[in-house]
């Protein structure tokens, strides 16, 4: 016999609506523009632009999932991603410099393993927005306000070693090798070769095959010779 599920006390547009009233309160101080057809609030940052990307997902009759992404773009890592790209013959990547999820800020949002806020009713929602608010409040807005140019980017890279690959992002792994390129503050070969060390480290502790390490190495090598 299947275990009772409670009853869901809200619609998604209830989720969207409350979550908004509360998030743009922290965000539109800060000087971020709702975009309510995408449920994303934006800002231009000095020379980066900086998106909070929220994610609705409507499992109903079981529950809703909330999750937020941040994503930070340069113009000059935007345009050097996108010749890489285009030299694999490949769309399937973004051209963020940087992309932060919920996870990786605050306290565990639910039980080990989740990565998202799971509501059934309002108490569920009321405590997924505070949490949501601290979290921009206390954290992501002022990891924003640090993070206005290039240098800025390399930096929050360099200052998390490894940081990139222990989240297993390839698109960020990308734009570490390329700001660092780009930035030539920090030495490029040292840095592809502890990526592409954690990276095999990383693929031979889960026992799987990927891509991973090769698309690294192509962008090392495209970067290296033009940039």
């Amino acid at each position: 016999m299947k275990e009772d599920l409670p009853p869901l006390e809200l619609w998604i547009q209830d989720i969207q609506s409350y979550l908004y009233k509360i998030v743009n309160v922290p965000l539109g101080k800060a000087g971020f523009k709702f975009d309510k057809y995408n449920y994303s609030f934006e800002r231009k940052y000095k020379k980066n632009t900086q998106d909070f990307g929220f994610l609705f997902v409507n499992q109903f009759p079981v529950n809703y999932r909330v999750n937020f992404m941040l994503q930070i773009r340069n113009k000059k890592v935007k345009e050097a991603k996108t010749a890489f790209f285009h030299s694999l013959n490949r769309d399937d990547f973004k051209l963020n410099s940087l992309a932060i999820l919920l996870r990786d800020f605050g306290e565990p949002v639910s039980e080990p393993g989740k990565k998202d806020f799971i509501i059934f009713g309002n108490k569920e929602l009321f405590d997924a927005a505070e949490s949501i608010s601290k979290i921009l409040q206390y954290e992501a807005i002022p990891l924003c306000d640090q993070l206005s140019d290039l240098n800025d980017l390399d930096t929050f890279y360099d200052t998390r070693n490894g940081w990139s690959v222990t989240n297993y992002n390839i698109d960020n792994i990308i734009s570490e090798l390329i700001i660092a390129r780009l930035n030539r503050k920090r030495n490029f070969q040292k840095v592809y070769e502890q990526i592409a060390d954690k990276l095999q480290k990383k693929d031979s502790i889960r026992k799987i095959d990927t891509d991973a390490s090769l698309i690294a190495e192509r962008c090392y090598q495209f970067i290296l010779k033009k940039y």
